[in-house]
């Protein structure tokens, strides 16, 4: 039996001596890993995030057991990061922006712990683990804009950079009906109506009527850049560009419409190396796999000047090698995408998996333990055989 060399000395010392070392050792060993287990887990990470078609969020309070810790949220701030000590039930208590439907989604260490419906809820926070809490805002209102006579050009402008163009008659869905006013364009010959503004809950009919009498002298309309039609740029990032086999690597894919008008029926698509990576996690806005190595998602609408955008967990499998190279990419396509005016169509990117190192302290101490262990079994039977 090989010892390593601080162990001998105790074996050389008397063996009450060396009863009292051996206890104390021990002591000390286990209050040392007492303490590095209670300094982990003394916090915990928590995001909150806000997801709506305009940028007005609710306001949220993120309250402890007894309030004893109170974090809150403004309507103008998508994304909050804060950490806290306090393991237990939390309150979460979001005000809404008006006629919006909410949806909450809590993340525990990357997998989907709950999705419920409703603007309170009551959340379990453990210590050792990180949190990711998701807000999503839906809205049901419904905008019809018509004109006489019909095929008149108009944008709906909100204050939050969203413009929707279209040709009267128009119905859209989907919309907080009460950001948005009309702006009737030129038709030839005839004088446009004013802008409108209407005050609703649920649906919204804007109508325009054009004087086409006297006849208005022609005026060239400025079309949309045409520099800019049709253009779009997605990115990939990973959270990360090293990880150890058996974790996650958190992918984020953003899709930015640079154009002055709303992209429709776009495809985004993921593809990963199926080798060493499978998907695990349910997936958002509402993403499918296939063939177990490529996501896609199908997005009705990006509006003018807005950005799409997902984050998700990938796996990389526990039997990959040190050093293997992950290699992803990410395509946009629709029928709407212009090749000459975008920037980017596509996007890769590679994560690579890192070394583990070959002791850590946690197995310095198990080694420490089990060598006084042997060290007081030798001096028992020293003592035995006398």
């Amino acid at each position: 039996l090989m010892l390593p060399f601080y162990v001998l000395p105790i074996l050389m010392i008397n063996r009450t001596f060396a009863h009292k070392i051996a206890i104390l050792s021990l002591a000390a060993a286990a209050a040392l890993l007492v303490s590095t287990k209670a300094m982990a887990q003394s916090s915990t990470n928590v995001r909150i995030e806000q997801k709506s078609i305009i940028s007005l969020y609710g306001k949220w309070t993120f309250s402890s057991p007894g309030n004893t810790a109170v974090y809150t949220g403004k309507s103008s701030v998508a994304i909050k990061d804060f950490s806290t000590h306090v393991d237990g039930t939390y309150t979460f208590d979001i005000k809404a922006p008006s006629n919006a439907t909410t949806t909450v989604s809590v993340y525990e260490d990357g997998v989907k712990k709950q999705s419920d419906a409703g603007t309170l809820h009551m959340i379990d926070i453990d210590s050792t683990k990180q949190y990711r809490i998701v807000v999503e805002y839906a809205y049901d209102g419904t905008i019809r804009v018509n004109s006489q006579p019909n095929g008149a050009p108009f944008d709906l402008v909100s204050p939050y950079d969203i413009t929707i163009s279209g040709t009267t008659p128009a119905v859209f869905h989907r919309l907080p009906v009460q950001y948005f006013t009309v702006h009737y364009r030129d038709m030839d010959g005839c004088y446009n109506p004013r802008p409108q503004k209407r005050v609703s809950d649920n649906e919204i009919l804007f109508f325009g009527r054009y004087n086409c009498t006297p006849v208005k002298p022609k005026e060239k309309v400025e079309p949309f850049e045409d520099k800019l039609r049709g253009s779009v740029n997605i990115s990939l990032a990973p959270n990360q560009t090293e990880i150890i086999a058996g974790e996650n690597v958190y992918y984020t894919i953003s899709v930015d419409n640079r154009s002055k008008q709303t992209m429709n029926n776009l495809s985004v698509s993921f593809q990963f190396d199926s080798e060493h990576m499978q998907v695990k996690d349910i997936l958002p806005w509402n993403g499918t796999l296939t063939n177990h190595k490529t996501i896609v998602w199908d997005i009705d609408k990006i509006f003018a000047g807005k950005t799409w955008e997902a984050t998700f967990p990938v796996e990389v499998l526990a039997g990959t090698s040190e050093g293997t190279i992950l290699a992803a990419n990410a395509r946009v396509s629709g029928p709407e995408v212009r090749k000459e005016t975008s920037i980017n169509l596509q996007s890769a990117t590679n994560v690579g998996v890192a070394i583990l190192p070959a002791t850590g302290m946690r197995f310095d101490i198990l080694f420490l333990v089990m060598s006084i262990l042997v060290a007081l079994g030798l001096s028992r039977s020293a003592k035995n055989r006398q």
